[in-house]
């Protein structure tokens, strides 16, 4: 399975964010992601063994977390790979918190990409040409309150994403491992 840490956001914004996709696609061409595949990832840990899963739940559980509103205002594209949803600015609590997850993750040999980070939310897929880099005319506000580790599975349909454990807000606090396990709709 692929691993990943990541804000996924609330079913009314991942309808939202899919209109908004909807009227770029005109634009660009290429397929919408569906709504339950739309998140904000944090770092990526590519393929591991499910037996890893209560290692990172044990590193990233007393990482400090502060939420943060995301004002999505920009449209873009990465190539005709991706089309995206972005800050104008990144929240200090999201620079924050990649910085603190990135560094205990690979100071504990993980391995997470060592790229700049650029918050974005994938929208878009396969675009048959670049989106022009442009501003939102309604920007959406999106609360972010918790995150969580994601597992992906790749199946002839597509990817399936599972929540393997939450953090923040809907962190389990009856539980000693803080773990919930919901796959996501």
């Amino acid at each position: 399975m692929r691993l990943f840490f990541a804000a996924t956001p609330p079913p009314p914004l991942s309808a939202a964010l899919c209109a908004v996709s909807q009227t770029l696609l005109p634009q660009s061409g290429g397929r919408q992601v569906p709504p339950r595949l739309i998140h904000l990832t944090l770092a990526f840990l590519g393929e591991m063994p499910s037996a890893r899963v209560p290692v990172l739940n044990a590193l990233a559980a007393p990482l400090p977390f502060i939420p943060f509103t995301l004002t999505l205002s920009r449209a873009g594209s990465f190539s005709t790979r991706a089309g995206w949803l972005a800050p104008s600015q990144t929240p200090a609590e999201l620079r924050q918190l990649v910085e603190v997850l990135t560094s205990t993750l690979n100071g504990n040999g993980f391995h997470v990409e060592q790229r700049a980070y650029r918050a974005h939310l994938t929208v878009l897929r396969s675009l048959q040409q670049p989106l022009p880099a442009q501003a939102l005319a309604e920007p959406l506000d999106w609360y972010i309150d918790h995150y969580a580790l994601v597992a992906s599975t790749l199946t002839p349909h597509g990817p399936r994403y599972k929540i393997m454990c939450r953090f923040g807000r809907l962190q389990d606090q009856n539980s000693e491992s803080g773990t919930v396990q919901q796959p996501l709709p």
